[in-house]
């Protein structure tokens, strides 16, 4: 839970640095806009004095229309980049497990997804097939058979950077953890942005 806090504590760190430069560029962005204003308004009241408060109203009401716009735009687009980076942080955190916790966590996800009735085999990526511990076929196979099926583990190694493919009959499951990060992307941004803001 400590690494949890310390990301959290981090992300905001973050996020309160992200949103003080928007806040701070908007503000100078506001006094720019103002002084464009104020001479733009002069120039309104030498030629159409009886025009002046009428055309100064709607062009004041653009202007902080406008200001709000990019204000609300700015602080979305920092807060979809600090998502996102907190999204890349966990899933580099995950990746970069030490291998007990790692494989430990695949077969988490092997128990959930391994199909009711099914016999197939495994992928993985190289370098998890090169670190595969000795007992884990056994273990797939295993959750396997809970379920009425079977699995083996293929020595040829899937085109995925980490987690594995599930593989019936033809049919890949991608179970990578990109794949599985993007299938739940909405709701970890939904998560991330209730965390931070």
């Amino acid at each position: 839970m400590a690494g949890i806090e310390a990301i959290t504590e981090e992300i905001l760190q973050d996020a309160q640095k992200e949103a003080d430069k928007i806040i701070d560029s908007a503000r100078e962005q506001a006094e720019e806009i103002r002084n464009a204003a104020r001479t733009d308004a002069e120039k309104i009241r030498q030629k159409a004095a009886s025009r002046t408060e009428h055309d100064l109203a709607v062009y004041s009401e653009r202007l902080q229309s406008q200001k709000e716009m990019r204000r609300r735009q700015a602080v979305l687009s920092a807060k979809q980049k600090m998502i996102g980076e907190a999204i890349e942080k966990a899933y580099a955190r995950l990746a970069e497990q030490d291998e007990a916790d790692y494989f430990s966590m695949l077969e988490g996800i092997l128990q959930r997804e391994a199909e009711e009735g099914q016999t197939g085999e495994i992928l993985f990526g190289k370098r998890d097939l090169e670190r595969l511990p000795v007992d884990f076929e056994e273990k797939a196979n295993r959750a396997a058979v809970k379920k009425n099926g079977s699995l083996t583990v293929s020595r040829t190694p899937a085109d995925i950077e980490n987690g594995f493919v599930l593989r019936y009959g033809g049919i890949d499951e991608n179970c990578s953890l990109r794949a599985l990060f993007e299938e739940k992307r909405e709701t970890l941004q939904d998560i991330v942005n209730k965390i931070l803001w």
